[in-house]
């Protein structure tokens, strides 16, 4: 089992049979922790699109020993079709998984609207979503 959130998620939707019928593998499956590896997804968009993204926009303590973060996860692909396709997997993972190695409670806050990255040339869809979770491993 994964020791925290970033890991959980990860551990997720990696083992998803939806989202990875969509993705070649789970190198595709990106943690955002800087600019490094935003630059370093960004450099195999030409060969390993689509993709998926995520970082952790907030997290705060709930309820000890619970937290809640919110997370943004974007899938990324060369059609809007098939970021939208992504998109509607990694929310189908979500939602019929309420409870899955300590986080008890998942809820999609926002879909932003579709975006094209002109510079990868690349169709994006941002969700945010909200996970809380025992305190873990940071």
């Amino acid at each position: 089992m994964a020791k925290n959130i970033k890991g959980i998620l990860y551990s997720i939707m990696t083992s998803d049979e939806g989202i990875m019928s969509l993705v070649e593998n789970s190198d595709q499956v990106y943690y955002q922790n800087d600019d490094a590896d935003v630059n370093r997804a960004q450099s195999k968009f030409d060969s390993s699109i689509p993709l998926i993204t995520y970082h952790r926009i907030t997290d705060n303590a709930a309820e000890y020993p619970k937290r809640r973060s919110l997370f943004q996860i974007t899938s990324w692909a060369k059609t809007n079709l098939q970021a939208e396709e992504l998109m509607n997997a990694i929310v189908t993972c979500f939602n019929r998984r309420q409870n899955m190695d300590g986080i008890s409670y998942v809820s999609l806050n926002s879909v932003d609207r579709d975006t094209y990255d002109k510079e990868i040339k690349c169709w994006g869809i941002h969700l945010t979503f909200t996970f809380i979770y025992r305190d873990l491993d940071f």
